[in-house]
């Protein structure tokens, strides 16, 4: 129990910082100005001007004047500062002459309460628009932070997704980067062999083409030729090899041949 009256007490003390309880505060005092304003009106008015005609005529040039005193005050920096001033003194004395404050006829009592409610309601009218005026600003002012901030978060969630694309897009050519340099690696690799090979292979070539040129052998069986004109093929067959593999030749085409037909 005594928690729900501690937390009702605390709504109510949030509730006094907030836009509503300052409007309803100020809607009832422009309510009473007013009603105020009407009933001195009204009594001077032209006397030509009765009925409802009167009545009507009082209640809509009290609203109107009222109506322009709270615009003018709530939007203060479009006009003049002397005029909310102006309008705080003149709703002063339209009290004043309600409550017949000016009657010196009247105890001092009497004058000195009229003189003071009259300045205090003047006063709070006064602060009430400014209030209004103020807490407008600030909760816009809120609005327009909130926005902002929802903005900001906003860019950084499209940011941080830009950046973990981005990342994605750099991991992805940094692999293919790494797959390219490992395949140029083992292309570089196998080159060395190639040439490796390569030169080994121009190194025995040099090596049977100096045997030949220096022994006059044969490289296929072996013959040592008596001349280098014996040897065909670059100097490296003899003349019986050379034979012998023509008569293979031949003998593999007539093969070849005899199947064909």
């Amino acid at each position: 129990m005594e928690k729900r009256i501690h937390s009702f007490f605390e709504k109510i003390a949030e509730s006094l910082f907030t836009l509503p309880p300052i409007m309803v505060g100020m809607f009832a005092m422009y309510a009473y100005l007013v009603y105020e304003s009407q009933a001195l009106l009204i009594t001077q008015l032209p006397i030509t001007l009765t009925g409802w005609h009167r009545e009507a005529a009082a209640w809509f040039l009290s609203v109107a004047i009222h109506l322009t005193i709270l615009t003018t005050a709530a939007n203060s920096k479009l006009v003049h500062q002397a005029f909310p001033v102006l309008f705080a003194m003149a709703g002063y004395f339209i009290t004043t002459l309600f409550f017949d404050a000016w009657n010196f006829g009247k105890p001092p009592k009497g004058i000195f309460v009229s003189q003071l409610f009259s300045l205090l309601i003047a006063v709070i009218n006064y602060l009430f628009v400014y209030l209004f005026v103020g807490k407008w600003k600030e909760l816009k002012g809120a609005q327009a932070h909130n926005q902002a901030l929802q903005q900001a978060e906003q860019t950084v969630t499209r940011l941080n997704e830009e950046l973990t694309t981005a990342h994605q897009t750099l991991t992805s050519h940094q692999t293919q980067l790494t797959k390219r340099n490992e395949e140029l690696k083992e292309s570089k690799q196998a080159l060395t062999e190639l040439q490796q090979t390569l030169t080994k292979q121009q190194r025995t070539h040099q090596e049977e083409l100096q045997l030949v040129a220096e022994n006059r052998m044969c490289i296929t069986c072996g013959f040592k030729a008596d001349s280098y004109q014996q040897l065909s093929r670059y100097k490296r067959d003899c003349n019986l090899c050379i034979r012998q593999r023509k008569a293979k030749k031949n003998a593999t085409q007539s093969v070849s041949s005899s199947h064909a037909q």
